[in-house]
């Protein structure tokens, strides 16, 4: 038999700072890195091959040490409400960081709050909320806009 799993509402930021300590402070406060921080078998998709990176410490050195590497991570969430967090290195030298919440039809709300709170967090205006949404897919759909304004 197989469970119902509600669909997830993804709110999205984009920043410059592509930083060691901007992924520390998104990850530390938002990520459960108790398994995590022990793992050694991570492996990104940089492009069209796969990068054996081992541990959480070099994949995240691995995106830093490179701004034209493009790769995503996922992470479970340490925050109650939160269902998922979203590291994303992007080929022009950028992060988007996301997290994900239960859709229903009152998360529309929480998720522009959330979104809100992200943006003061981590002092960026460019941010969107969509249903189901890879990162590199939000941060083309940001970009797209930013031309059209």
């Amino acid at each position: 038999m197989f469970a119902f799993v509600p669909p997830l509402n993804d709110i999205y930021i984009v920043t410059d700072d592509r930083s060691e300590a901007c992924v520390d402070k998104f990850l530390s406060k938002y990520a459960d890195l108790a398994n995590a921080s022990v793992r050694t078998d991570f492996e990104v998709r940089d492009g069209s091959s796969y990068v054996e990176t081992g541990t959480l410490t070099n994949t995240i050195a691995y995106g830093l040490a490179d701004k034209r590497r493009s790769f995503v991570v996922y992470f479970d969430s340490a925050v109650s409400g939160l269902k998922s967090v979203i590291v994303c290195f992007t080929p022009d030298g950028k992060l988007v960081l996301g997290l994900s919440i239960e859709y229903d039809e009152n998360s529309d709300a929480e998720a522009a709050h959330v979104l809100a709170m992200l943006q003061a967090e981590f002092n960026v205006d460019l941010g969107v909320v969509s249903l189901e949404t890879h990162p590199g897919d939000a941060y083309d759909w940001i970009n797209e806009n930013l031309r059209q304004a």
